[in-house]
Order: C-alpha cells, then sequence, then structure tokens
C-alpha cells in the first residue's frame, strides 16, 4: 500500500515540477528581452534535447535492465539548471538557448521515462491511468502556482519553489523499487523498431497530433498575450486543459474497452481540429483560456490509445526504447518544426489563419489512421 503512495505522490509532484519549470517559459523570455524570432530558436532547441536524450536513454533502460538510476538523474539535473536559470535571469541568447532546450528536453524525457517505467511494473501497469490523471493534476497545480507566483512575486521566487519541489520529488524516488528487468537487448533488434509498420503509424499519428499540441504551447499562449493576457492567463490556461485531462485518464481504460482504440482515436483527433478552428475565432482572453477544456477530448486520449498500442506491438526486450524512441519523434520534431513554421505563417499573414492552417492536421491523422486500421486488419 505504502508504494503504491509513494507512485502516487511521485506522479504528482513530477509532473507539478514540470508546470512549475516550463510553463512561465514564454512570459520569462519576454521579460528578459528577446523578440520573437529569438524566442523561435530559443524554444526548437526543446526539441534537439528531447530527441537526443529519450534515444539516450531509452537504449540505456533496455541495455542494463534499469530505469530509476538514469530517471534520477535527468530530473536532478534539471531541477539545478531550472533553479539556475530563473534565479539568474541571464539574457544572453546562447545560454538560454541552452538552458531552455536542456529544461524542455529533460521534462518531456523524465516524463516519458515516467510513463514507461510504470508501464513495466506489474503492480502499477494496471494503475496507469490513475497515476496518468494525477500526474495531470499535479501539471494544473504546477502551472496555477506558476502563475501566481510569477504575477504576485517575480521569476526568483519561481526559482525557489522549484527548487524545494524538486527535493519532494528526489525524496519519493529513492524510496521506489526500481523494476527488475533482464538486460536482454540486442543492437540488432532495434532495426525492429523501423520495420514494424504499426509501431511506425503509431509514431506518425502523434508526430501529427503532437504538432498541434506544439502549436497550443506556443502560438495559442502568443495569440493569449496579443490579446492582452499576462502570464496568470497563460498559467490558468495550462491548469485548466491539465485538469481537464484528470477524469479521462481515470476512465479511459473503460472507454477503451467499451470503445476500440481507432475510434477513440478518430474522436480525438476530430477534435484537435474543431479545437484550433474554435481558437482561430475567438477573440476573447478568457473565452481563449476556456477553450482550453477541450483538452479533455483530445489529447488524453490520443496519449493513452498510443502508448498503450506502442506497448502492445513491440516486444519485451526494447519496451523502454520503443516508447522513449517513438516519443523522441513524435515530441521532438514537431517541437523543433512547429516554433518557427507557426511564427512564420502569423508574421506572412495572421495568428488567426496559422490557427486554421493547424486545423487542417488533423486531416492527415486521420489518413494515416485509415492506413494504421488496414494494417491491423
Amino acid at each position: 500500500m505504502l508504494k503504491n503512495r509513494y507512485w502516487m505522490f511521485l506522479f504528482l509532484v513530477i509532473y507539478a515540477f514540470g508546470a512549475l519549470s516550463t510553463t512561465q517559459t514564454i512570459p520569462f523570455l519576454k521579460e528578459l528581452g528577446f523578440n520573437s524570432v529569438q524566442q523561435g530558436f530559443v524554444l526548437a532547441s526543446i526539441a534537439l534535447f528531447t530527441i537526443i536524450m529519450q534515444v539516450i536513454f531509452g537504449i540505456l533502460s533496455d541495455k542494463t535492465g534499469k530505469m530509476k538510476p538514469y530517471l534520477l538523474l535527468v530530473f536532478c539535473a534539471a531541477a539545478i539548471c531550472t533553479a539556475w536559470m530563473y534565479f539568474m535571469k541571464l539574457d544572453s541568447f546562447w545560454i538560454m538557448m541552452l538552458s531552455v532546450g536542456f529544461i524542455g528536453g529533460a521534462c518531456r524525457t523524465y516524463q516519458s521515462m515516467m510513463d514507461t517505467w510504470s508501464l513495466q511494473i506489474d503492480h502499477q501497469k494496471q494503475k496507469f491511468e490513475k497515476n496518468k490523471a494525477l500526474g495531470s493534476v499535479g501539471w494544473a497545480l504546477g502551472a496555477w502556482c506558476g502563475a501566481i507566483l510569477c504575477s504576485w512575486m517575480n521569476f526568483t521566487v519561481l526559482a525557489v519553489a522549484c527548487a524545494a519541489l524538486s527535493l519532494a520529488a528526489v525524496f519519493l524516488l529513492v524510496r521506489i523499487q526500481d523494476c527488475q528487468r533482464e538486460s536482454t537487448m540486442k543492437w540488432s533488434q532495434l532495426s525492429e523498431l523501423i520495420h514494424n509498420k504499426q509501431y511506425v503509424l503509431l509514431v506518425l499519428i502523434m508526430l501529427v497530433l503532437f504538432a498541434m499540441g506544439c502549436a497550443d504551447i506556443y502560438l495559442v499562449v502568443d495569440k493569449i498575450i496579443a490579446l492582452g493576457g499576462t502570464s496568470f492567463h497563460i498559467g490558468l490556461k495550462w491548469g485548466i486543459q491539465s485538469l481537464a485531462e484528470a477524469p479521462v485518464f481515470l476512465i479511459s481504460d473503460r472507454l477503451l474497452k467499451r470503445f476500440n482504440m481507432l475510434s477513440l482515436l478518430v474522436f480525438s483527433t476530430v477534435m484537435f481540429g474543431v479545437r484550433f478552428l474554435v481558437y482561430s475565432f475567438t477573440q476573447n482572453v478568457w473565452l481563449l483560456v476556456m477553450e482550453s477544456l477541450f483538452q479533455c477530448v483530445t489529447f488524453p486520449i490520443a496519449v493513452y490509445c498510443t502508448k498503450i498500442g506502442i506497448d502492445q506491438c513491440i516486444s519485451n526486450e526494447i519496451k523502454s526504447t520503443g516508447q522513449l524512441a517513438g516519443a523522441s519523434v513524435y515530441m521532438g520534431v514537431s517541437l523543433l518544426i512547429m516554433p518557427v513554421f507557426t511564427q512564420m505563417l502569423s508574421d506572412a499573414f495572421s495568428q488567426d489563419f496559422a490557427l486554421r492552417v493547424v486545423a487542417s492536421f488533423s486531416l492527415i491523422a486521420l489518413v494515416l489512421t485509415g492506413v494504421y486500421r488496414k494494417n491491423i486488419s
């Protein structure tokens, strides 16, 4: 019972730290005086760190049969860098590119590692949806705390809060037992991922949907600021959409049993398109913030379906590599392309036009889902 509570609190705390350390990045860069082009390159650097770190630590986990030491390493490094960045407030472009890139990449890596780790432990695999729900609650709380702290005080206080929360996460991590797996992975098995059509198609579907999610991170946030919103509105947006995920994760297993994975993926994809069309027609900050509730019928459904789908279609020896390498592609590539792509569209046309272009991405995801259906039938 106690070890289950440690897991529950760990998901809550580690996701709260992720929100606290990353959701105020754009307001922080604006305060330091970076222009939109510089912000785009700084944010794009997150992609490179995401791709490299997830592949490296996925392979290391499968080669050694351990996850905990690498998770501790990534998280502690991210915690130290986060506290340093918000405390020092350096306005050097290159230092900020490395700092933001590393923190963002590490955040996505340790969250993917947490998800993958829990799927590899028998007494936690059945609780995956509950753990993810707690992670969403943690992200919401972290985002709201970040918004309140930055509105009432400053980013130096954010550094202190991140440092305190990271100590709690490390305390819990140390007390959780690692998964016991034999290190039987062979390098030749990595080619299985490339030749596994189901795996490749699931990764491509998530790449398109994550690209839309990245537009929500950057383009929608820029529109909130353009309409007069502040760091408080941005934090509120993050908190609302994260909290909206929690009940969906709690019932995701029942949804998967009631409806098949493909039906859920199609529904989620269609709602992604609707979401961005609605964003493009909204010209009120508070409405834009409240429309984050669309998160409950988009992102958690897609994530749960694809995580389970990938877990089922790859062999045990390469489960960590498969999950993290897939995440490195759909997270990393979308993070690399979307900040610059959406900024170029916004500058050339308008933010609303860019949002409608992003909405059309759902059509690509639907086509890929149709191809996936043919490959499993």
